[in-house]
């Protein structure tokens, strides 16, 4: 059920107890005679006047009686969690599951610098290496993953023999 269908639902809820047509509240609230009709056929509305239809609702005194009929105030209710959107708690652990899903290996830093980089107190960024790479020896090369997405790639053509790069090798 979207949110215009609630709003059409709540309009319902309100002629039914008063005894009157959807025209009339619509002409009420959004000056509109048509405006049900034209929800009717999937036309849509502005937030304005969504809003302007939520508040006439929540008010007591529109409804017979000056109560809100438990029905209507369901709606209201749903409305409102819709609008609100879901338990920051609960969002927050959404999120945390699909970034551990998603997250490559934990990188760890080596404890120890190497001595790299003239000696600095901060990690040595040229050693970065990830919890997959710990066990196998540093420098072996990393496995290909097997995917039929993936596809290990040869070695790449040598360069044309009228390259600078050529020339250099043949000279060394």
């Amino acid at each position: 059920m979207t949110l215009i269908d609630r709003l059409r639902a709540l309009g319902l809820l309100w002629a039914a107890a008063h005894g009157r047509e959807l025209s009339t509240l619509g002409t009420l609230v959004a000056k509109d005679g048509k405006f049900f009709a034209c929800l009717a056929d999937g036309k849509t509305c502005t937030v304005t006047i969504f809003e302007r239809f939520l508040a006439f609702f929540r008010e007591p005194g529109n409804w017979p009686e000056e109560s809100i009929p438990a029905d209507a105030a369901m709606l209201l209710d749903e409305v409102e969690m819709i609008a609100a959107g879901p338990d920051p708690a609960v969002g927050r652990e959404m999120q945390i599951d699909a970034h551990q899903l998603m997250a490559p290996a934990r990188l760890e830093w080596p404890l120890a610098s190497s001595g790299k980089g003239g000696g600095s107190s901060g990690p040595d960024r040229t050693s970065l290496r990830t919890e997959a790479d710990s066990r196998r020896p540093f420098g072996a090369p990393a496995p290909v993953p097997s995917s039929p997405t993936c596809t290990p790639t040869s070695a790449p053509p040598p360069p044309p023999a009228d390259s600078p790069a050529s020339s250099v090798g043949e000279a060394a």
